[in-house]
């Protein structure tokens, strides 16, 4: 299994996953739940596993389309005042649910193209803050 068969697979059961990542998230790092207060996390479930395309996008291909959509993404959550340094919860959280959603089919190879692809978005996203971009 490769990083865009994951994500197919996600987004079999987009809600789902997407719930028990928010769900896991929060357990881990309650105080992220603040960020979230004005969410409809029912929607947020859905567009998180988008985001999540847009990930595999900007890893797969490096489009600047991706790139700038991490980085205005990156803006938005330094406007809602989340800190960057969450995002590494975020990554290890995401990485263990995706662990867990993928069971045997989590291998080596997949969480190295996973932890990666996380670790190139959750840098354009910090670039947010540093630009603001806007749309």
């Amino acid at each position: 299994m490769d990083l865009r068969e994951s994500i197919h697979r996600i987004h079999q059961c987009e809600r789902v996953f997407g719930k028990r990542f928010y769900e896991h998230f929060f357990s881990v790092h309650p105080a992220a739940r603040r960020y979230f207060r004005d969410t409809n996390m029912e929607r947020q479930a859905v567009v998180f596993t988008m985001q999540l395309m847009v990930i595999e996008a900007f890893y797969e291909n490096g489009t600047p389309t991706a790139e700038q959509y991490l980085q205005v993404l990156g803006t938005t959550h330094q406007e809602r005042g989340v800190p960057v340094e969450l995002y590494g919860g975020f990554r290890d959280c995401l990485l263990e649910m995706l662990k867990e959603f993928h069971g045997e089919d989590w291998d080596e190879r997949l969480e190295s193209e996973w932890t990666e692809a996380l670790e190139l978005a959750i840098g354009k996203m910090a670039e947010g803050y540093e630009r603001r971009f806007h749309v």
